[in-house]
């Protein structure tokens, strides 16, 4: 029998295949495609045989010795409509087979192949479950036996791991859990949202406990067993004890974040951008080879690297003339920005002409951070970072690109940039809102987390009221926030005017480099790209 899973992946596979033989093949249906509609119909045919030879299994078991003692189970369970439904299932996807994808196959038309591709994996899902369906008697069956072969230690387990799973929930909740409530009483919704699940599993396990105890007192009075509350009670506990094998250390981890506190400000960004320029020379009036080459490397600005990195063909030349060597400059004033002298590194006194072109061109992304961890900073050195990344953060100059404060957990960071500390404001473990002489609220900060307010701006600045509202209503883990000044302009970020007249900022590799004169930066993409240009055979 074909895995649902694994077909799926096919389908999937077969689909972007498709789609891109759609674009440049035949007239007919894609090869894939067709194949998957086949694979479809022996799966169909597979299953249909597998679940008449289970339903006949399962009638055979039912008229067993073994099967009285779970033929209540068997019929509150509507084992014998399992197989009902699974053949259902089957015949409602041999109809559409023969009413939507036969049609589509005949007519062998490639624009039909998404379709087609579709169609197949939903009727692959629906076969599929006819499978898992008419398995089902035989599994619950099998499980039954196995524990009414030996009752005694089933229970004997059960009651075992009821008792570790309710005491390790216990102290879970009396230990770190009331301990996280307490220090964070902001984040309580949260902290029970997460514990809730463990809350439940405690109340199942208590009530299959019960159900256990019945069951091991009708054992010991020769009482017939209900099957299947039995092994529903006994299977239930060990299942949940091993999800909280699992799951309890992970939420433990979780409270523990809670914990943590700590902001990463884009401090600084810088791109390396490298072409290196290749010459050949020669002697034009020589009859044999004297063509000699020279590569000059040179970092520029990204105008001229854009200008010339797909460069084809000679950049400059230089040519003969009755006066003396001339050059021709082909590429304007990014010529004169390579600061290449064109007889540099001459390498023969008779060469007289030359041509100039652009071999190679990489380029490379940095970025300089201020880390700051439960109130203490430091700064990081210049790390890589990818092009897209760089592209996404090349508005956020002082901004936090991600926060993560006291009582919020790991996973709910602050991925949006925000102006460094906005999203620890409001959060009683780094300050207080107070008023100034006007009654406007501002956020003032303790101590330790002082430095919020002039780690990039002279005179501090503090966060109003206002806006930090508007940033917590509208965009907090949403969309980045820059803030507005009075005429309109943005307050934060590369472009805003606290990080364009901050000192700091001014003297940034970032300014200095022209960052801030350039505008929008586009990043073109990470690497080398050798180019295909050289000399045009005149270097003989």
């Amino acid at each position: 029998m074909m895995p649902s899973k694994s077909l799926s992946r096919i389908l999937v596979l077969l689909a972007l295949a498709a789609l891109i033989c759609l674009a440049g093949c035949g007239r007919n249906l894609p090869p894939e495609v067709t194949g998957a509609v086949e694979a479809l119909s022996a799966f169909m045919d597979k299953t249909d045989k597998a679940v008449a030879d289970r339903e006949t299994q399962y009638k055979k078991q039912s008229q067993s010795k073994a099967f009285e003692s779970m033929a209540a189970v068997a019929q509150r369970e509507n084992w014998a409509g399992r197989f009902k439904a699974a053949r259902e299932n089957l015949d409602r996807a041999r109809a559409q087979y023969k009413e939507i994808l036969v049609p589509l196959v005949d007519a062998d038309k490639p624009e039909s192949a998404p379709e087609i591709l579709s169609q197949t994996q939903r009727l692959q899902s629906l076969v599929a479950g006819a499978d898992e369906a008419s398995r089902f008697p035989q599994q619950r069956m099998a499980l039954i036996q196995k524990l009414l072969d030996n009752p005694q230690q089933a229970l004997s387990r059960a009651r075992k791991a009821a008792d570790t799973l309710t005491r390790e929930i216990s102290l879970l909740e009396t230990g770190v859990l009331a301990a996280a409530l307490a220090e964070f009483p902001g984040a309580r919704e949260a902290i029970q949202t997460r514990f809730a699940p463990f809350a439940q599993m405690q109340r199942q396990t208590r009530e299959r406990l019960v159900q256990v105890k019945e069951i091991s007192n009708a054992l010991n009075q020769g009482k017939t067993l209900d099957a299947g509350v039995f092994t529903d009670a006994t299977q239930g506990i060990l299942s949940d004890a091993k999800a909280f094998a699992t799951r309890g250390p992970a939420f433990e981890k979780s409270l523990k974040s809670l914990y943590l506190s700590y902001t990463k400000v884009l401090q600084d960004m810088k791109t390396d951008l490298k072409l290196t320029i290749r010459r050949e020379s020669w002697d034009e009036n020589s009859d044999y080879e004297t063509g000699r080459q020279v590569g000059f490397t040179r970092m520029v600005t990204p105008e001229v690297f854009n200008a010339l990195a797909n460069a084809e063909g000679p950049i400059a030349t230089i040519v003969p003339g009755f006066s003396g060597m001339r050059l021709k400059n082909n590429v304007g004033g990014s010529w004169n920005n390579l600061n290449i002298h064109p007889t540099e590194q001459w390498p023969d006194r008779y060469h007289n002409a030359a041509e100039f072109w652009v071999e190679d061109a990489s380029e490379a992304y940095f970025h300089k951070y201020l880390i700051e961890e439960n109130g203490k900073t430091r700064e990081t050195d210049w790390e890589a970072v990818n092009p897209s990344f760089y592209q996404q953060h090349v508005e956020n100059l002082g901004m936090a690109i991600l926060s993560k404060p006291y009582g919020v957990f790991e996973d709910e960071a602050l991925a949006q940039p925000a102006p460094p500390g906005m999203a620890n404001v409001g959060n009683p473990k780094y300050g207080e809102w107070k008023e100034d002489n006007n009654g406007n609220q501002f956020w003032a900060w303790y101590g330790r987390y002082a430095f919020f307010s002039n780690l990039f701006f002279f005179p501090p600045y503090y966060y109003p009221y206002g806006s930090w509202y508007g940033w917590h209503t509208g965009y907090r883990h949403k969309k980045p926030y820059y803030g507005t000044t009075k005429n309109g302009k943005r307050r934060f970020g590369t472009f805003g005017s606290q990080v364009k007249t901050s000192p700091k900022y001014r003297n940034s590799t970032f300014a200095k480099t022209g960052g801030f004169k350039s505008g929008p930066i586009s990043v073109r993409g990470a690497g080398s790209r050798v180019r295909g240009g050289g000399p045009g055979g005149k270097g003989k």
